[in-house]
């Protein structure tokens, strides 16, 4: 699987892109697609050819690279950590595998 960041007009995504060898869960990928699940991001499925990408807009955050690069709060890391854990915790729910 490739990522890559895309930029277009005044928006950043983020693309995962399938290769021709693998296969794409689609009852996740449809769970995440029709479903608002707290603490996922939205995102758009594209099939072209042979491979399948998934888009997601990026535009208004940071990675956490860049956010661990500056002076942050204890409770901006808890705050991390617990939505992580949050989003892994309801994956089930969705008939995700929280790995």
């Amino acid at each position: 699987m490739k990522n890559y960041i895309s930029n277009q007009d005044k928006k950043s995504y983020l693309i995962f892109e399938s290769g021709t060898e693998e296969q794409i869960d689609k009852v996740a990928a449809g769970m995440l697609d029709n479903n608002d699940i707290k603490g996922m991001l939205p995102f758009s499925v594209m099939q072209f050819d042979d491979k399948v990408a998934a888009r997601y807009d990026i535009t208004s955050l940071i990675s956490v690279s860049e956010l661990l690069d500056k002076c942050i709060s204890r409770e901006t890391i808890i705050s991390v950590i617990d939505s992580v854990l949050t989003v892994m915790e309801n994956a089930e729910d969705y008939l995700i595998d929280p790995d």
